[in-house]
């Protein structure tokens, strides 16, 4: 089979894959998979458990946003880069864990994670994007492992 021909069988599935993204569980992102690609899992509101292979290097944009009911999420030590909005709207969230690899994290990847509890930052991190952790809780316990970070938009904490 032609690589033309895996992308149109693949697309043809789509309409289906988006009847289904509500009935979403569980969820494990296979080995030799390197990238999940923008919006790859955005609207599964029903998503509790996620498994990230070690291959995937890149978060894509809004990757896993608006994903209620997933509650923590354990990022890959091969990840760079965490897209923008990628767990935006995670309400239930609570623990999450950035490995030494991610030196960027987009706008607003973190954004209304309403019950997250602790986030330790690597100095890996090299950027973190406008608001990343946008209306996150207060009482989150925040650190940095002297990072080097650059804050975009300084004039607003990547917090919110």
């Amino acid at each position: 089979m032609s690589e033309s021909n895996v992308e149109k069988n693949i697309s043809s599935y789509l309409p289906a894959w988006e009847l289904d993204r509500d009935t979403i569980t569980h969820l494990v992102i296979p080995e030799g998979v390197t990238k999940i690609g923008n919006r790859a899992f955005d609207w599964c509101p029903k998503l509790t458990s996620l498994v990230i292979a070690k291959s995937v290097t890149s978060i894509g944009v809004f990757a896993f946003s608006n994903c209620y009911e997933l509650t923590s999420v354990i990022i890959p030590r091969n990840v760079t880069t965490i897209g923008h909005f990628a767990f935006a709207m995670c309400e239930k969230l609570t623990s999450l864990v950035i490995p030494k690899s991610v030196t960027t994290i987009g706008t607003r990847a973190f954004n209304s994670c309403i019950k997250l509890k602790s986030l330790f930052i690597p100095n890996s991190v090299m950027i973190i994007g406008h608001e990343a952790f946008n209306d996150c809780p207060s009482t989150c316990d925040i650190r940095f492992d002297k990072t080097k970070a650059e804050v975009c938009a300084m004039e607003e904490y990547p917090w919110g």
